[in-house]
């Protein structure tokens, strides 16, 4: 498993120990980075290249994909997938401090607040004077909300 602290100084380790020259390449770890945290860990390879490679003309940028991968694919194995178009990593084959941070800050939220529609709104508390739905009222006495 690789393991990857990017908040703070980059700290990558590749089943506990010290990540690969290699793998630590700029170009290689941003495109490990980018597939882990990108939506489903996927992009195209035309994306890729778009994203790295973009000041290459069109043959040297594959090129310089194609070796990424295979450097990726050294320490990930089968974990790196590329169907047709796209790069692919497995869940769960990189672990990432960001996702540990994120989940701790889900926890620390708790539960998911209400829809609109269900939180109260002033207009529709009860008229102290009247007892009754505000809305309602047209009582031009005090309404307990300040203006």
């Amino acid at each position: 498993m690789i393991s990857c602290r990017t908040l703070g100084p980059l700290q990558v380790t590749v089943d506990g120990a010290r990540a690969p020259k290699k793998l630590m390449w700029r170009r290689n770890i941003a495109l490990l980075l980018y597939l882990a945290r990108a939506p489903a860990r996927r992009c195209t390879r035309d994306h890729a290249i778009g994203l790295f490679w973009a000041d290459k003309d069109d043959g040297a940028a594959h090129q310089s994909l194609r070796e990424a991968t295979s450097t990726l694919r050294r320490y990930l194995g089968d974990d790196l997938r590329t169907p047709e178009d796209q790069l692919e990593l497995a869940t769960g084959a990189v672990e990432l401090d960001t996702e540990q941070f994120d989940g701790a800050g889900r926890e620390l939220q708790g539960p998911a607040p209400r829809p609109s529609s269900e939180v109260s709104s002033p207009r529709a508390s009860k008229c102290p004077r009247h007892r009754r739905s505000r809305t309602g009222c047209s009582s031009s006495g005090d309404t307990g909300i300040a203006a």
